[in-house]
């Protein structure tokens, strides 16, 4: 007990740190998630296209390996940031891939006579 006491300081700034992490990337996903979804419900097929592929490789990689790629990867391909904006980056990524299928499953359930008589 005495430790986390001692290292209280610390211990709250990864909490906060971890709560500025959460926010700024979910609020990101939500935007690019949305923005994914138009894209695949959109009547052009190379978005669909694109979409579709963004949203099949990242639901299906895992999120240790995003991380790896976007704080090792990148560097190599000369984009520097801090850690914090790499991990904002996975994270983003990562998610709006799952949120675009959300948004995309509530756009498909309506059925087309409701878009109709909206």
């Amino acid at each position: 007990m005495d430790f986390v006491l001692d290292q209280r300081g610390l211990i709250l700034e990864g909490f906060f740190t971890t709560v500025r992490l959460a926010a700024l990337s979910g609020a990101i996903s939500l935007v690019l998630g949305t923005l994914l979804a138009v894209m695949r419900v959109g009547p052009i097929p190379p978005l669909r296209w694109a979409g579709g592929v963004y949203v099949t490789m990242l639901r299906n990689t895992p999120l240790t390996l995003v991380f790896v790629f976007s704080t090792f990867g990148l560097p190599r391909l000369d984009i520097r940031f801090s850690f914090f904006t790499f991990a904002v980056i996975a994270l983003t990524a990562y998610t709006s891939a799952f949120v675009c299928e959300a948004v995309r499953a509530g756009i498909n359930s309506v059925a087309p006579g409701e878009i109709e008589a909206a």
